[in-house]
């Protein structure tokens, strides 16, 4: 993954690297994480390239970042307008979630996808773009919602909230964002159950204010725990192998698919 940088308020220049380039304007972008935020969107929308903007000034948007697209193509969203019927500009200029169908830069695309980058203060500071693939079509509201989360998670980096102690109790929208996104990171990376426990103990405790967790596999219709984090020595021993009928929190979970508590 090639990066190039841009000088102070000037647009980013399409790197001449080719396909999966990232183009990086100067300011706190970080161009790993950049890089991380456009294959997450591109993956799970069914994309065929992704784009970055954000917004100096009033008016105008320039190209942050670009992933699997051609030079020439990325370039030629280097630089908005606000007033142009595009999706990132209308994403920012509404605040929201826009689809717009078309193939407007040319790769055979189905259509754009876009939510704004807010900022802390409730402010569109920029945009994520997803250009769609034809069969893909207009992503429903999962993916809606997990491109929204994207944005949320890059526009966080961007304000310096990754390094922001993630502290007991609910957190906020930008920061919970940061921390899915390090925990997807982190995850990418365990090879073993017991490394997934350790990563999976260290992201989410905290946010939820809990002491401990366990991890359950679902096999033959019966739930074997293969992991257990902040409870007493043969605690583990006591749940051992409970079958998906059984009337535990955990087989509940897995049978009605929902949220529950104990």
């Amino acid at each position: 993954m090639a990066a190039t940088h841009a000088g102070p308020g000037s647009p980013a220049e399409p790197d001449s690297a080719g396909f999966g380039s990232v183009v990086a304007s100067t300011g706190p972008w970080n161009a790993e994480k950049l890089t991380l935020a456009l294959h997450q969107a591109t993956t799970y929308l069914g994309g065929l390239g992704a784009l970055i903007h954000w917004r100096p000034a009033a008016g105008r948007m320039l190209l942050a970042a670009a992933d699997e697209l051609a030079p020439g193509i990325a370039g030629t969203w280097a630089e908005l307008r606000e007033e142009q019927e595009v999706a990132p500009t209308n994403a920012v200029r509404r605040g929201a979630f826009v689809w717009m169908k078309g193939d407007h830069l040319g790769i055979g695309a189905g259509g754009t996808a876009s939510v704004p980058l807010l900022g802390s203060d409730g402010r569109s500071v920029g945009a994520l773009s997803v250009l769609v693939a034809a069969e893909s079509g207009e992503p429903d509201g999962v993916r809606q919602s997990f491109l929204r989360s994207v944005a949320a998670w890059v526009a966080a980096h961007r304000e310096g909230l990754s390094g922001t102690p993630p502290g007991r109790g609910p957190v906020a929208e930008p920061e919970r964002a940061v921390l899915m996104g390090e925990l997807t990171t982190a995850l990418a990376e365990a090879l073993t159950s017991a490394e997934v426990l350790a990563v999976v103990a260290e992201h989410i405790l905290p946010p939820l204010g809990a002491d401990g967790l366990g991890i359950d596999v679902l096999e033959g219709g019966r739930l074997r725990l293969v992991g257990i984090v902040g409870h007493p020595p043969g605690f583990a021993r006591k749940l051992g192998e409970r079958p998906l009928s059984s009337g535990t929190v955990e087989a509940e979970v897995l049978r009605t698919r929902t949220l529950r508590g104990s």
